[in-house]
């Protein structure tokens, strides 16, 4: 699988460093470890794929979506600060 070229360039882990590997793991079944190579991208990867998919199946309905995840700014606020905490964390411990 192809490495991660800011940990290739740096040596430091980016906030999205083993989703790959982390994606595979978790499509196989094997949840444990891919919640090792990236947890929080493993809590955030369900996430997505719920909220694409029921928009698309409201698309394919041609109706609005009666559940949405449009979180505005203070959602992108927390997930920004989560991502940047993640970032730093798991390269300071």
């Amino acid at each position: 699988m192809p490495g991660c070229f800011f940990r290739r360039f740096t040596g430091l882990e980016c906030p999205g460093c083993g989703m790959t590997r982390a994606s595979h793991a978790f499509l196989n079944g094997r949840f444990i470890e891919a919640f090792r190579f990236n947890p929080v991208g493993m809590v955030v990867f369900p996430l997505a794929v719920i909220g694409v998919g029921l928009e698309v199946l409201a698309w394919v309905r041609g109706k609005v979506s009666m559940f949405s995840l449009r979180s505005g700014r203070w959602g992108a606020t927390v997930i920004a600060v989560v991502m940047i905490g993640w970032w730093v964390g798991r390269n300071l411990f």
